[in-house]
């Protein structure tokens, strides 16, 4: 798997990090590249419109690709974690957010066993980032 961080928020720690132990956890899965993309609030939620007919901010949206090259792009809207976690749990919850995601292109739908597996995988990803 390689992922792809396009506009890296200057809150968010290394990017070649983060990349490197994400791309750890899924490791196993069939995955080509993943782009995430950070993105204003506006932004976000305009794509949140268009794509779901939903007219608010939201965290984080997945779009399948499935192309040779690329499973998919996550958009996160870095702003709008911060305002809503705080500065103090961005990096775990960007961490999470970009799991989500991206069981959410491997066909994951929201169940407790989606759950389980993301926070999982979330605690690894931090375990090994420390």
């Amino acid at each position: 798997m390689k992922l792809e961080i396009l506009n890296t928020p200057k809150e968010l720690l290394s990017q070649k990090t983060l990349s490197k132990s994400i791309t750890k956890i899924f490791n196993g899965y069939n995955i080509s590249t993943v782009n995430v993309i950070f993105v204003k609030n506006d932004e976000i939620k305009e794509l949140n419109k268009q794509y779901r007919k939903k007219d608010y901010v939201t965290d984080v949206l997945s779009f399948n690709i499935d192309s040779e090259d690329l499973l998919g792009e996550l958009y996160i809207a870095s702003d709008y974690v911060i305002e809503t976690i705080g500065i103090e749990k961005y990096t775990e919850e960007i961490v999470r957010l970009i799991i989500h995601g991206t069981l959410h292109l491997l066909g994951y739908e929201h169940t407790d066993e989606m759950f389980n597996i993301q926070e999982e995988m979330v605690q690894h990803v931090l375990r090994d980032i420390k």
